[in-house]
């Protein structure tokens, strides 16, 4: 039995070619069923041939060229498989290397080693002619926005919605909040702004609530004034993504949006956002926030990108009862957004501090440190410090007087009744030792702590104690290092620690949720099931301290883009790296 699959690909994902995607897999159901061979799965996908990126389905393929599910693959023709050579001769090699057949059906022949040389040529002229064909989208792109026949703006562009037709309306809903965001940034600075537009239950169009950062792209983009910018970034064939313009060939397009604000409003809030930037900007850097420098990173951060120091922000949480999420962003992001500034990673706090904690960890020994003796230590001067008046001299000397005084007052008292002292005497002699005995208790009431005050006490030692106990040694060993580091470099994926007499790299603890964050997972995914083929998602889950659903959708990113798969079933199967 000669088991065989079909590929079939359309160039594009319009509407008028999936008739034509129909017709091309009918054909190659047809050309496998007349050949007699047994179908036994089907690669189908509507994406752009010139790379492997996006193309789920010829991954897949890929991946199964190494397993013996087939023997044949039946394609139209060549450039329906790939039009970049380079993937070419790797799809060739990994095909031939595993005894797979390549058919033809619109030339009715199989591939052979004598095709390479003319099948080489075919791919540089289908990689040519995508080239080509780029370049034509792109000039025709760029034509359209000179002559104003299209607006490119996202849909969550806050104050307008996009048509399916193309056009752009204003959302009347938004539109008095826009105004109002402009009006207040007149008035008020940005961070003002934003508190005031979430007290009025402002939002974005995504939910979120408007941070300064956002207001001042808003501000300072002439979209809201009815001047659309184009042409800000375009993509690039060679490296296949897209890459910023410069300003000398951007496009300027007025009247293909309609404004929301009027030139005067537009004018007068950008007027002002800017003289309190200048206000701000002193000695060469910007001033931020009450409490310039107070912070242990303040000044030590610096983007790698572009030079400038990192400047920290506070946003509230998504159910604003848990107060705020503390983040350190590049102050040219901050003041010029990612286009126009700094387009560098944003770190959040905690993420800092638990990488410089890993680093103190396998760099200067805090695992060799005796932690349990040193909360030992720490409590015990504490406790000594808390609950020994440092007055205790003064009390020593005040209670031996005020024993020394009742003494007195004992004698005293014998002397009356032994007839040695008459009564008008020592009436008034015993008066001056009381007097004297509640000054003295008075003063010592002021020395010696009460009984409250010594529980408040023993309440802030416990505290002391499990905050230590929780990661506290580490943090301040942590932070005792960074009075040691001149700065920090922050670049994409990596901070670069100076010192004095060397450098440390410390890699970027993303956030599973962000996109870096589910490439890292990932890898130490990959890194794990490398080390023990037969661990259970589960097992992976506890390890890496995520949720069970968080790694069955890693793991199935993993099996699409054909870095893995698992060999068996009921749980009684193995893992296998495939590259």
């Amino acid at each position: 039995m000669i088991r065989a699959v079909i590929y079939c690909r359309c160039s594009t994902e319009e509407e008028r070619q999936a008739d034509a995607l129909k017709k091309q897999v009918d054909e190659a159901r047809n050309c496998a069923i007349e050949q007699g061979w047994t179908l036994v799965d089907e690669f189908v996908e509507s994406k752009s041939g010139t790379t492997s990126k996006g193309r789920w389905e010829y991954r897949r393929l890929f991946q199964e060229l190494a397993a013996d599910t087939f023997d044949i693959i039946v394609i139209k023709s060549q450039d329906r498989l790939m039009r970049n050579t380079k993937d070419w001769y790797l799809f060739l090699d990994r095909m031939q290397s595993h005894d797979k057949k390549l058919y033809l059906y619109i030339e009715r022949k199989f591939f052979t080693a004598e095709d390479t040389l003319l099948t080489g040529i075919k791919a540089i002229l289908a990689e040519e002619y995508s080239r080509e064909l780029s370049k034509k989208i792109v000039n025709a792109h760029r034509n359209r926005q000179k002559k104003g026949e299209c607006a490119v703006i996202t849909n969550r562009t806050f104050g307008y919605d996009k048509l399916k037709d193309g056009r752009i309306i204003v959302n009347e809903v938004q539109r008095e909040a826009c105004i109002k965001l402009f009006k207040y940034v007149v008035q008020y600075g940005c961070r003002t702004t934003s508190r005031l537009l979430e007290a009025e239950g402002v939002r974005s169009k995504a939910g979120n609530v408007m941070s300064p950062a956002t207001i001042r792209r808003i501000v300072r983009n002439p979209l809201y004034k009815g001047i659309c910018v184009m042409n800000k970034q375009q993509f690039d064939f060679e490296t296949k993504k897209a890459k910023k313009m410069p300003k000398s060939d951007w496009i300027y397009a007025e009247g293909i949006v309609p404004p929301i604000v009027s030139l005067e409003l537009w004018q007068c809030a950008n007027d002002a956002m800017a003289k309190r930037t200048n206000v701000a900007y002193q000695k060469g850097c910007y001033n931020k926030g009450m409490k310039t420098g107070k912070h242990v990173l303040s000044g030590k951060l610096i983007c790698g990108l572009c030079g400038k120091p990192y400047y920290r922000v506070a946003r509230r949480t998504g159910n604003q009862k848990e107060g705020f999420i503390y983040e350190w962003k590049c102050s040219g992001y901050l003041h010029a957004g990612r286009e126009d500034g700094c387009d560098n990673v944003h770190l959040q706090e905690d993420f800092i501090f638990g990488a410089l904690e890993n680093l103190n960890l396998t760099q200067f020994q805090v695992q060799d440190l005796d932690k349990v003796e040193i909360i030992h230590k720490t409590i015990e001067v504490l406790e000594k410090v808390l609950n020994q008046n440092k007055k205790e001299g003064k009390v020593q000397q005040l209670e031996q007087k005020v024993r020394e005084t009742r003494n007195k007052k004992q004698m005293l008292l014998e002397k009356l009744l032994n007839g040695v002292v008459s009564d008008a005497d020592y009436q008034m002699q015993n008066k001056k030792y009381e007097e004297e005995i509640s000054q003295v208790e008075a003063e010592l009431l002021t020395l010696c702590p009460h009984g409250h005050e010594k529980q408040s006490m023993t309440v802030r030692l416990q505290k002391i104690r499990d905050k230590l106990e929780n990661g506290g040694i580490e943090k301040a060993y942590t932070r005792q290092i960074l009075d040691h580091t001149q700065k920090i470099i922050v670049y994409e994926w990596q901070m670069e620690l100076h010192y004095k007499d060397f450098v440390l790299y410390a890699d970027i603890p993303f956030s599973p949720n962000t996109e870096k964050g589910r490439y890292l997972d990932r890898l130490k995914i990959l890194a794990i099931l490398k080390e023990e083929p037969y661990m259970t998602v589960r097992k992976l889950a506890d390890r890496m301290g995520r949720s069970k659903y968080m790694i069955c959708n890693r793991i199935k990113e993993l099996k699409k883009e054909g870095y893995i798969c698992y060999c068996g079933a009921g749980g009684k199967g193995v893992w296998k790296i495939m590259k």
